[in-house]
């Protein structure tokens, strides 16, 4: 995508929750930790491994737990902190994709994010991947990045 020629309507998204596919094989249960890998993008509970970034905590569950098939098994989590997020054109060389969930992405220009981190600086954290809207950026320096 090009950088900007006139102005252009930039939607503000504010978040203190958000529902994910549930990662094949993990198990949430009410109130547990709730961590994104960064590896894969996916959602799971906490436990030991290098990828996991806590992100909130698993509601709405009820009693009994849920284990996810990676595809249709969705949780809801109340994030740690409220995230602040707004929607910029995702780049056609290198996309942005969904298993780059809550992991930084970066500038193309100034109204495109890319995947590539290569001398581009980091534009914020990834919270979802659209075909029509984009990406939804939570700003570097809101994301602590």
């Amino acid at each position: 995508m090009a950088a900007t020629t006139k102005p252009r309507k930039t939607r503000e998204v504010s978040m203190k929750q958000f529902r994910r596919v549930l990662a094949n094989g993990a198990i949430a249960q009410e109130g547990g930790l709730a961590c994104i890998d960064t590896a894969t993008g996916a959602l799971r509970a906490g436990g030991v491994a290098t990828t996991l970034k806590p992100v909130g905590i698993f509601i709405d569950i009820g009693e009994t737990a849920v284990t996810g098939d990676g595809t249709t098994t969705f949780v809801k989590v109340r994030l740690f902190k409220e995230v602040i997020a707004f929607w910029f054109v995702n780049d056609t060389g290198t996309a942005v994709t969904d298993a780059k969930f809550a992991s930084p992405v970066y500038v193309l220009d100034d109204q495109t994010v890319t995947g590539a981190s290569a001398g581009a600086s980091i534009a914020g954290r990834c919270w979802g991947v659209d075909a029509t809207k984009g990406v939804l950026v939570e700003p570097a320096i809101n994301a602590g990045l």
